[in-house]
Parts: structure tokens; sequence; C-alpha cells
């Protein structure tokens, strides 16, 4: 809900404030209160930037005066141990590649030509694995 708070300025940020008319709403009901002096309101982010005086509205009073959902549930989102999960993931592909590919680097030097395509396999395999992990990143 709160996702940053500087004396003076508050952002609060909701799934809710995507929907174009609840951000108004929300932003209109913030407007209407006394020691808010500006409400930036942005719709594809989902958050409000509230600039007040400290002094004459506090910045529980500024939330409850939002009408915003005091928390949001984490349905369609992942469990935080999956995230853990998936870094536990992306370590072991990088693990993986260095370790595939210092293997290649040295049954090449030593010659052994099956070895050497083993391992050349492998490291594709970690890479692919890698690369489809950060495809939004890597794709954009």
């Amino acid at each position: 809900m709160i996702a940053s708070d500087i004396a003076g300025r508050l952002r609060l940020r909701s799934r809710v404030l995507r929907d174009e008319r609840e951000l108004n709403v929300a932003a209109g009901k913030l407007a209407d209160t006394l020691g808010v002096s500006r409400v930036t309101g942005n719709g594809r982010a989902g958050s409000l930037l509230i600039e007040y005086d400290p002094l004459v509205v506090t910045r529980d009073a500024l939330v409850e005066a939002s009408g915003l959902p005091a928390t949001e549930s984490r349905a369609g989102k992942a469990p935080a141990s999956a995230t853990a999960t998936r870094a536990q993931h992306m370590r072991i592909a990088k693990q993986g590649m260095l370790a595939s590919l210092g293997a290649l680097v040295l049954f090449a030097l030593a010659g052994r030509e099956r070895q050497h395509a083993a391992a050349g396999v492998a490291f594709l395999a970690f890479n692919a694995y890698h690369v489809y992990t950060y495809r939004r990143r890597v794709l954009k």
C-alpha cells in the first residue's frame, strides 16, 4: 500500500489504482483533504503521489482518506518462497554454465572430443534455461 514515505510526500501503490475511475475517485478524495497541496496519479503504475503538509495532516489520515484497502491479497502472485526458489534455480544455471564451460575448455585442450561435445551440450542446455528465464529482459 505505502510505496514510499518522506515527510511531505507519500506514494500509495495499489492494483486498484490501475483502473482509471478508481484512480480518479481516490485522487479526488485526497485532493479534498485539508493539508494536501497536490495529488498526482499514475494509472499504469497504479500509484498516487500525495504532497502534503505534515504539520496539518498525518500519513495515516491520508491512507484512510484514500479509501483504498489497507492490505491487498496476494492472489495471482507467486509466494515469496517461489521467488527464492527462482533465484536458486538461476544460481544453479549460472554455476552450471561456468562449470560446463570450464570442462569444455579442458576437454578441448586434452583432445577428448566426445567429452568436449558432451560438455558443449551441457553448456547449451544451461544457457537455454538461463535465457528462457530472463526472456522478458533479453528479448525486449
